[in-house]
């Protein structure tokens, strides 16, 4: 049996190696905390500025060439699109989606002899009926606007017809069919 003198040696013993070892834990934890502490603000600045070793410049240098090269590739793009629906506008043929003016539909009245002389009215013979159409647009945009034209030229019951390859269609089904890119 050991003596009250030898207990408290050991108890005194595992006490300082205790107080040792609490010692180099908190040092441990201080040294995570700084380093969190440092990549968390390593992270903030690389979002905010540009770190200066590392990839980061040559990435950023990347993305700036990509930049400006999908810039470029989207001007040429429009510049093809806007090419593009003028010569379909243009065509005799329809393929795809187009939106009209209707200006009239007449069972008894019949253009179609001068037609033609007519340049852009547009003959469409359906149900005993001559609808007559003006214009002829890939974006709807354009389509209202020239019927707001036409009713200002005292056209008033001028409306939007859609077609999709030439077959009359509903409104509605030619907008969903663009937004779909089906035509």
């Amino acid at each position: 049996m050991e003596s009250n003198a030898e207990q408290f040696k050991k108890i005194n013993k595992e006490l300082s190696r205790l107080e040792s070892n609490n010692k180099s834990l908190t040092f441990l934890l201080f040294t995570v905390f700084i380093m969190l502490i440092l990549a968390i603000g390593y992270i903030i600045y690389a979002e905010v500025e540009q770190p200066l070793f590392g990839k980061w410049p040559e990435i950023a240098k990347e993305k700036e060439n990509l930049e400006v090269e999908n810039t470029r590739i989207k001007a040429v793009t429009d510049s093809v699109t806007t090419a593009n629906n003028f010569l379909m506008e243009n065509s005799p043929y329809y393929n795809g989606v187009f939106f009209e003016v209707q200006i009239g539909a007449f069972e008894h009245f019949d253009l179609k002899e001068y037609e033609q002389n007519l340049g852009s009215l547009k003959i469409d013979t359906m149900q005993y009926m001559n609808k007559y159409t003006l214009g002829k647009f890939r974006e709807l945009n354009n389509a209202l606007a020239f019927e707001k034209d036409i009713e200002r030229l005292g056209i008033t019951d001028a409306f939007i017809v859609a077609k999709i390859n030439g077959e009359r269609v509903e409104v509605k089904e030619a907008i969903n069919a663009q937004k779909e890119n089906l035509y």
